[in-house]
This record gives structure tokens, sequence and C-alpha cells, in this order.
């Protein structure tokens, strides 16, 4: 029996990812389980033998590089996979101890974690459903709110893609970087749900903050620092001592999950959730300069200058 459509997810070798693809695959034998990340090729034989079914394939996709996200996008294309009725954008990398850059000389958290997943989007729009669900995994770490020793020092894109290393001095400093990334994850989420909304087009666009987790999200953090990611969250009570719940990748996979492909519509679409939230749905608000519509449109404007080729600039403005 042909598959209904395609639900892709970026980052699905591991963590959050894998348990959104697993909660998926195992409850939608209708679609098409597209797992995409840099390494692991039997994750989606994983997924399956998990699930017992065959809906799940891998694609190797390393985000770090305009090139290679582009090299992966001609592979998929060539495969005839179903219409996309969901893309799960959660690929993500935490290099907090020494500066570190993309191919493209682009600040490495940010090129993977926000300016390839909008190139995917850009180069991927016109496989998608007229309903689609588009969902990006950001944090909280980008809320200057949230406690964190490394609030977002966000100005503009370009600040962002291009900092001064000569700042990076301690763990925190990196991990403004990183916040830096999820801020543009959730800038960039808003300003595609009202372009979107503007030309008509009903798919459901959102980020989410799946909350703080033990996962391979901290793999190249090192020394205390990366023992206390990578080690500490797992140790029974961590949440008491952090003042704040520890979730399972299968616990905040479910939220991923709803926002991929249970929830649709414009009661859904354009907001942030929160696995943290008291909320029934998660909803949850996110921070003041997420909502900054200058910010949004710099991002906008920036990220399309740094990524489209030829004519693709123009063609981009429609959706």
């Amino acid at each position: 029996m042909p598959y209904a459509s395609t639900v892709l997810i970026t980052g699905a070798s591991t963590g959050l990812g894998y348990a959104a693809a697993v909660q998926i695959a195992g409850s939608h034998p209708e679609l098409q389980i597209v797992v995409c990340s840099r390494s692991m090729p039997d994750t989606a034989d994983k997924i399956n033998a998990a699930t017992g079914r065959s809906n799940a394939v891998w694609l190797k996709l390393d985000l770090s590089s305009h090139a290679t996200t582009r090299a992966f996008v001609k592979d998929y294309r060539s495969r005839n996979f179903p219409p996309i009725s969901a893309m799960l954008l959660n690929a993500a990398l935490q290099v907090t101890d020494k500066p570190a850059r993309s191919p493209d000389g682009l600040e490495l958290m940010f090129a993977i974690t926000h300016v390839n997943h909008a190139l995917l989007f850009f180069l991927l729009k016109d496989q998608l459903t007229p309903d689609a669900n588009i969902a990006i995994t950001a944090s909280s770490t980008h809320d200057p709110a949230y406690r964190s020793p490394g609030p977002p020092t966000y100005t503009d894109a370009d600040s962002a893609a291009h900092p001064d290393d000569s700042t990076l001095k301690t763990w925190g400093d990196g991990l403004s970087r990183y916040a830096n990334s999820k801020l543009a994850n959730v800038l960039w989420a808003y300003a595609l749900s009202e372009r979107a909304k503007e030309q008509g087009k009903k798919w459901t666009i959102t980020s989410m903050n799946p909350g703080v987790m033990a996962t391979q999200l901290y793999r190249s953090a090192t020394g205390m620092v990366g023992w206390a990611l990578n080690v500490g969250l797992r140790i029974p009570g961590m949440s008491y001592l952090l003042g704040e719940t520890v979730w399972t990748p299968d616990q905040s996979g479910e939220l991923l999950v709803d926002l991929g492909v249970n929830w649709k519509g414009p009661d859904f679409g354009g907001k942030y959730y929160d696995i943290n939230s008291k909320q029934s749905n998660h909803e949850y608000a996110s921070s003041p300069a997420s909502h900054d519509k200058a910010l949004q449109k710099d991002l906008w404007d920036w990220t399309i200058k740094e990524i489209a080729e030829g004519n693709e600039a123009g063609a981009w403005e429609t959706l």
C-alpha cells in the first residue's frame, strides 16, 4: 500500500527526534517516516524494529553547510517520496567551550540550528501538502528570563552568524551563542508563519521548548560541564537539585508529535509551546525579543541573502 504522505524529521538518530520518530512511525503506519542525521544509518532499522513496521527510512543529512544540505535535497528528491505533511526541524548542536565555524564561515550552532534548516525548508517547500505542519525545536534559553548562565546576546542576524571569537571566554559565553541560535528559531517560526498566512497558506507553523533532557545534544561539552550535562542529568533526583523538571525524550517527544502530526489549523499555528507550561496544550509566551518585528524581518532577509543561489531569492518570496 502506498504511503499517504511523508514526515521528515531532522536530528532523528537520538534523543527527542528519535523518540518522536518512533511514536509517529508506530501510530501512523500510513505515513512514510524519513529520519535524517549526519550519522547512525541504522536509525531506521532500530525504529522499524521498535514499532514492528517498515515505514521508516534513513537519509544522511549534514546541516553544517549549505552544500551538504543541498546534496541531501537532491538525494531526497531522487527517491520520489509522497508529499511532506510534516516537517520536524529538530537537529541542533551545543559547542560552548571553543569557537566553531561552519564550512561557510558561520558560527556553527547558528548554521546548524537555524540557517541550514531554513535552506532545507525553502528547497523542499514545493513538496509540502496544503495543510502541512512545520514544527521547530527551540529552547527556553532563547528567553533572558530563563535562569541560564548564558542568556542570549542577540542584536541582529549577521552578528549572531559572525560573532567576535575574542568574546568567547567562558562556558556561559558559549551558551549565549547557543541561545542566540534558539532565539533565531523562534523569530523565524513567527516570520514564516506570518508570511504563510499572508499568502493564503494553510500550514501550521510552530516552535517549542522540549525542556531539560539528558540527550546527545551536549555531546561536544567537555570537562566538568560535559560531565554535568552528559552524566549528571541522568542521575535520579537531579530535578530536585536543579529546581526544574528533567524530562525524558519520550515525554518531550509527545509534544513534538502533537505539533508535528496531531494539531492542525489556526488555533495552533503561529504560536510557541513549552513542555513546562501549565496550559493543557502547553502553549506558552515566548520572549519579548522573539516578537520583535524588526528582528524577524532582519533575520528573514539576512537568511535568504545568505543561502540563496541564482534566482532563488526572488522565487522564495512566494511560499
